[in-house]
């Protein structure tokens, strides 16, 4: 009886262990089989709307992925975003890119805009578009891109300069109203 258990017990250990080694060389296998990664992202201003506040500034986005694996790639998902705007907008495109090519991923006219002239972070991801498969360096990655979105507003006046014109004025008012009280 007790020879039978370990049997059974060894037999089952042994089948457990030989599944678990050809889960982690078949994970391994998968991560070899294409290697995505970022080469270019540009952008460029389509369109400035300043009719009224806030001021919308449309861009043309291009994000660049080569696939330096032997294979044809999985589906893959570039998606971006600016940090700024604190809207949860993540504008996507998806592709599959054959070895040793790249694929463009286009992001152009009203599909992407940020809130507001000036400076501003655009987030870009890539990832594999099936979300059960495993996220590797060889597959999936983060980058920003800093977009100048025309130029800020000029200001009026030089900061600090409307308060000491203020005191001028006091100064000078003090020093009319001590003189009127000397006559």
């Amino acid at each position: 009886m007790k020879r039978s258990k370990f049997i059974s017990l060894s037999i089952l250990l042994l089948c457990l262990s030989l599944f678990c080694v050809s889960s982690v060389s078949t994970i391994q296998a998968e991560e070899s089989i294409y290697r995505i990664s970022l080469i270019d992202k540009t952008y460029s201003i389509w369109k400035i709307e300043e009719e009224r506040p806030p001021t919308v500034v449309y861009l043309n986005i291009s994000v660049t992925l080569y696939n330096a694996g032997p294979n044809i790639s999985d589906d893959i998902t570039v998606g971006i975003w600016d940090t700024a705007d604190n809207l949860p907008i993540i504008i996507r495109r998806n592709a599959t890119i054959p070895p040793g090519q790249s694929h463009v991923f286009r992001f152009e006219e009203d599909s992407f805009f940020v809130i507001g002239k000036g400076q501003h972070t655009i987030n870009i991801s890539y990832y594999p578009t099936n979300e059960t498969f495993l996220k590797t360096s060889a597959n999936s990655g983060i980058s920003t891109l800093v977009v100048q979105a025309g130029s800020e507003s000029p200001t009026t006046s030089t900061p600090g300069f409307d308060m000491l014109l203020l005191m001028g004025a006091v100064i000078i008012i003090m020093s009319i109203v001590q003189y009127k009280k000397r006559r």
